[in-house]
């Protein structure tokens, strides 16, 4: 990255990157590096706020988590990305199963699965996402 700071912030690198330095017991590192995806365009933004729910359910704050997977899902359909919207909404719903919060997950997977309908996102996800 020290040649080429912009793949950093290029589509997946961002995130294998930081779940990298997860691994490597560097969580704050990863947390600057997902950070760095929030001031771009809507789908990176997606994405880094994606990165940042899977590195909160890491460490066992599902909430936040969830927090941010519903952030991720909010700016997807503001982009009409209906498949990181199911997906992300549907990840929303399985950190607050998770956290104890039945009814709130539940409606997570209701709305994963509805994106998953409403636009013909593959049926195998739908499936998933409505359990």
């Amino acid at each position: 990255f020290a040649l080429e700071g912009s793949l950093l912030t290029y589509v997946y690198m961002n995130h294998q990157y930081g779940m990298t330095l997860v691994h490597g017991g560097q969580a704050d590192s990863a947390r600057a590096v997902f950070g760095r995806m929030l001031s771009r365009a809507p789908n990176d933004r997606a994405r880094g706020q994606r990165s940042l729910g899977f590195l909160e359910a890491w460490e066992g704050r599902w909430r936040s988590a969830a927090r941010w997977f519903a952030d991720a899902s909010r700016t997807s359909v503001g982009e009409q990305q209906w498949t990181s919207a199911a997906r992300s909404a549907a990840l929303a719903g399985n950190v607050l199963a998770l956290a104890g919060d039945t009814a709130q997950a539940r409606a997570q997977l209701r709305t994963a699965a509805q994106y998953a309908r409403a636009h013909d996102v593959d049926v195998r996800f739908a499936r998933f996402a409505a359990v």
